[in-house]
């Protein structure tokens, strides 16, 4: 049994080598996000459907409240024609 090497040490010699491993892994990896919080380009598929849909889902949210100002405006401006004396008020060209 003096030449044989134990499963321990075997274990042992693994987790060494996959430790050196990731840390090469990591120090090869790209850096983090810069200060600025842009995050780094989308390299897969996935990365770039995500971030498209993003893109999609802000520029809906910008037409939806660009639609909302409008409404409001137009409820405003109702609101001081209506409040005029009628005299002032402008005719309708019917």
């Amino acid at each position: 049994m003096a030449g044989r090497i134990s499963l321990l040490m075997l274990t042992a010699g693994a987790a060494g080598a996959a430790l050196i491993g990731n840390a090469m892994g990591l120090a090869a990896a790209e850096p983090a996000a810069p200060a600025g919080g842009a995050p780094s380009a989308p390299r897969s598929r996935l990365g770039v459907a995500i971030a498209d849909d993003l893109g999609e889902r802000d520029k809906a949210a910008v037409r939806r409240a660009r639609a909302l100002e409008l409404r409001e405006q137009a409820v405003r401006a109702a609101n001081a024609i209506a409040r005029l004396p009628s005299a002032r008020r402008p005719r309708s060209p019917n």
